[in-house]
């Protein structure tokens, strides 16, 4: 598969990439270019890399039948895909879905105004936050909250170093840790649930409908 590299020459001056937003093999974009914008989306057959110091903003979507590893982060107004991982030196911002084949990882947030899936692992050193629901084959972890419009769910472990809410239902296959654990329905989990407060809304109004009969 062949490489199309970008560097500063297939910009403006403005920092817009000025080609084909469909490129037909691998992305190699250049280091230190900064925030580079595609006006047009940036999709490719194979994988997309931006060097150290440069990030990806699109106003469309992002996509890579294989890898997407960015130095800085990415912005996309549709959504973020790849085949396999998905990996920023910052965050992840997205209007729609972001969606990994197996990995998703973040040295800053994740935020979605859709869903966040991943065949494998979703982790973040900040927040992960989407407007819909989160889940993992294996584990989701981060450095600040995880909330979810929806449901999350995992197959292993979710862990966060502040709090899990999440609208609808919080499921894990293995434990569920995190200093405040909130579902709107249920919260299950094969391990242990570990927090320091805990809130199942259809529980809660459970035992306030017994207590009233």
């Amino acid at each position: 598969m062949k490489t199309i590299v970008i560097d500063r020459a297939n910009l403006n001056s403005r920092n817009y990439y000025i080609g084909n937003a469909w490129l037909n093999g691998n992305v190699e974009i250049a280091p230190n270019l900064g925030l580079v914008k595609f006006p047009f989306g940036l999709n490719a057959a194979g994988c997309i890399h931006a060097g150290v110091g440069t990030g990806i903003k699109s106003s469309r979507s992002v996509s890579a039948g294989l890898y997407i590893e960015v130095g800085m982060g990415i912005s996309a107004k549709w959504g973020v895909q790849a085949g396999t991982n998905i990996t920023t030196g910052m965050g992840i911002l997205s209007n729609g879905d972001v969606k990994a084949g197996r990995n998703i990882r973040a040295s800053q947030g994740i935020k979605a105004g859709g869903s966040i899936s991943a065949g494998m692992d979703i982790s973040a050193n900040e927040e992960i936050r989407a407007g819909a629901g989160i889940s993992a084959e294996l584990d989701i972890t981060a450095g600040d909250d995880i909330i979810a419009g929806t449901v999350i769910e995992a197959g292993w472990d979710i862990t966060a170093s502040g709090d899990i809410i999440a609208s609808l239902n919080i499921l894990a296959g293995g434990d569920i840790k995190a200093k405040v654990i909130s579902a709107g329905e249920y919260i299950e989990a094969d391990g242990v649930i570990e927090a320091t407060n805990i809130f199942e809304v259809d529980e809660d109004l459970e035992a306030a409908a017994s207590g009233m009969s």
